[in-house]
């Protein structure tokens, strides 16, 4: 079996067989966790600009805040990897 087929069955697992949550679909968990996580950035910025706090508390805000949008950028890849699953990424043109 050459290497473009396992990937092939690799990705077919990863949007058919792969369930993240049994009552709602894997682009209905993302968004809803994407919805989530974006109120925590939010909190997390206004935490690391409230002059109030210390600077520990003010560094540590802003690393849960470079945490939270990175998960975002990678949710919202996992979505438009959802939305182009019919395509098919391993063909070669």
């Amino acid at each position: 079996m050459d290497e473009q087929n396992i990937s092939k069955i690799i990705l077919d697992i990863f949007t058919k067989e792969f369930k993240v949550c049994d009552d709602m679909s894997n682009k209905e968990y993302l968004e809803k966790n994407l919805v989530y996580l974006e109120r925590m950035e939010i909190n997390y910025r206004e935490r690391s600009e409230n002059i109030k706090n210390s600077p520990t508390e003010r560094a540590y805000a802003r690393d849960l805040e470079q945490n939270c949008i990175g998960l975002i950028n990678g949710i919202k890849f996992g979505i438009s990897f959802l939305d182009s699953s019919s395509i098919d990424l391993v063909e070669k043109k």
